[in-house]
């Protein structure tokens, strides 16, 4: 089968006109592998050149392997207010493989995935910005709950120097390894949690990072979660230790088993930002239909001015060509 849509985001803001135009398209290649494409540009006052964004990804899955790469690249025109992305000026490779160990109705275990990935960004003279490389061992149970320990090997290339909450990271290249344990409860369950604790290097300091998860389904109708993530952050260039927190709040109401509409609110305590979302959705089949999201920032503490205001439309339709 083969899907396609076409996208037009407006920027809201009345101090200025921004637009972003995308087209994307997936394929499936029989049962097993599927690729997926698209092409956006943005449209923004006084930016002219390097306006563009495209990549392409492929999966294959057998049931015990699975496999994915894929590659994209940002102009450093794209502009993220309308364009969806942390990041610009880049060109990205990535991919990853798992091994799925299934076992029989006997066992508490439901499966066991053995999970490696890597990825890297570079600029368009060539320098590696970063790059990760991501080993896990993941072990669920029959219950839905799990657990899995996880190495990083993490690479950063920083051209100037730039500051974290007010901390100076200077220049320069930084390889650090780090670790994490994560686990959650049953996720049949109406009340679910989770926690996440990651220690290791962090550019040329040390991190120490904890996340908590809580959330809570009703009646197939209702579902709701709360996260809270605190990052505890030593960089030599400070005296004292510091932090950075992020709080989201989400809630989803299900309409039907192909329509729903959910709001995501999040805190940044760092750059003193709130972000809300909200988006209605309506499917067709292979997650298909007619999308509407709207996006608010309240960053005014950082840019003088109103909040950023961002709609998106979408609709996409698969249709067989064969």
């Amino acid at each position: 089968g083969k899907s396609g849509g076409y996208a037009v985001v407006h920027n809201l803001n009345r101090r200025s006109q921004d637009q972003t135009f995308g087209i994307d398209a997936k394929l499936g290649i029989g049962d097993r592998s599927d690729s997926w494409f698209y092409a956006a540009r943005t449209n923004s006052e006084g930016i002219s050149e390097d306006t563009h964004s495209y990549g392409a990804h492929t999966n294959y899955s057998d049931g015990v392997w699975h496999f994915n790469i894929g590659y994209s690249e940002v102009g450093k025109g794209f502009n993220p207010e309308v364009g969806f992305v942390s990041r610009t000026d880049y060109r990205f490779l990535g991919g990853g493989l798992t091994h799925t160990t299934s076992f029989d109705e006997s066992s508490k275990f439901e499966e066991w995935n053995q999970v490696m990935f890597a990825d890297a960004f570079w600029d368009f003279d060539g320098y590696m910005e970063s790059s990760y490389l991501h080993l896990e061992t993941w072990l669920i149970w029959k219950n839905g709950a799990d657990i899995w320990p996880v190495f990083n090997l993490v690479t950063e290339g920083v051209k100037e120097d730039f500051y974290i909450a007010g901390v100076l990271v200077p220049s320069g290249d930084y390889e650090s390894i780090q670790y994490q344990l994560n686990a959650q409860t049953p996720t049949t369950r109406p009340l679910r949690g989770g926690i996440g604790l990651k220690q290791g290097g962090f550019y040329n300091g040390d991190l120490l990072n904890a996340n908590l998860f809580l959330g809570y389904r009703r009646a197939n109708r209702w579902d709701m979660f709360a996260s809270y993530s605190h990052n505890r952050i030593d960089l030599p260039t400070k005296d004292s230790i510091f932090s950075l927190d992020l709080s989201r709040l989400g809630v989803t109401y299900t309409f039907s088993a192909k329509a729903s509409l959910g709001t995501l609110i999040q805190y940044n305590g760092a750059d003193d930002v709130f972000a809300a979302n909200v988006r209605f959705s309506w499917l067709r089949t292979s997650n298909t239909g007619f999308f509407l999201v709207y996006n608010e920032f309240d960053d005014r503490g950082n840019v003088p001015g109103p909040n950023r205001k961002e709609l998106v439309v979408k609709y996409t339709h698969v249709f067989d060509v064969l």
